[in-house]
């Protein structure tokens, strides 16, 4: 079976493959609608430390996340590492607010490398939801870090912060999971119609090769015509017979 062969068979099936086609839109289109639609919003915050002058880094006023790198970009990772651990993923997905992804590095630029910054991006079933879970998630990292230097008893003078520089965007609804199963289950239609359609056809011609060997067992049919005169039938008339019988007046039989 060739590509054009099976071509010529659905366009013989017309029928078929129509009905079959509109089907499998049809079982797409509810596969596509009964999967949660999932919105995505994304923010960023930036670690910032005042410089007050007067105040030696090197004292034991300092912050002692600044005594790893100044430029604070391990300060974030290690937020990251906080908020990316499985109970915060169990508290914040309890909720039902959805899921989130926190990293320091902006994975949009060209040249992707750590720094001071988090970016948040949340998948929430509801568009609010998901601006939501952005700001809860930011608050998070926020308080996580206030207590991280309370800990390690740092004058709130010293404190280093978290500040919003990109505020949640407009939520943007995910197409890729609803797609993919609308695709695969109109692919799946597909497929089944082009199959009950050459099931059909080689139904079809199984049932006309028997029944050609039974025609050509039949026999001969006789023309029922026959005409009148027996000369056009090719046969002679039978000839009289020489001897005639004949009845006398009182009954008697008497050869002539």
């Amino acid at each position: 079976m060739t590509v054009l062969g099976a071509i010529q068979i659905l366009r013989a099936r017309w029928f078929t493959t129509i009905a079959g086609l509109m089907f499998s839109l049809a079982v797409a289109g509810v596969a596509f609608s009964l999967v949660p639609p999932v919105y995505m919003s994304s923010g960023a915050a930036m670690l910032v430390q005042s410089r007050q002058p007067g105040l030696n880094p090197t004292n034991s006023s300092s912050n002692p996340l600044l005594n790893f790198d100044p430029s604070l970009n391990t300060t974030s990772s290690m937020l990251i590492k906080t908020m990316s651990t499985a109970d915060v993923a169990t508290q914040v997905e309890a909720s039902g607010d959805g899921s989130f992804t926190a990293k320091n590095v902006d994975v949009t630029a060209t040249s992707p490398s750590e720094q001071p910054f988090i970016y948040v991006t949340s998948r929430s079933p509801t568009p609010d939801a998901s601006v939501a879970l952005v700001n809860r998630v930011l608050d998070m990292a926020r308080q996580e870090l206030v207590n991280q230097q309370r800990d390690l008893r740092v004058l709130p003078t010293r404190y280093i912060k978290l500040q919003s520089v990109v505020y949640p965007t407009k939520p943007k609804l995910v197409l890729g999971r609803p797609a993919l199963v609308g695709g695969v289950a109109l692919m799946l239609g597909i497929v089944i119609t082009i199959s009950v359609a050459l099931l059909r056809e080689r139904s079809l011609a199984r049932r006309g090769m028997s029944a050609s060997p039974a025609a050509e067992n039949l026999p001969e049919r006789i023309d029922p015509h026959v005409s009148a005169n027996p000369i056009e039938n090719g046969r002679q008339p039978l000839a009289a017979s020489p001897a005639s019988t004949s009845f006398a007046g009182n009954g008697a039989v008497s050869p002539s």
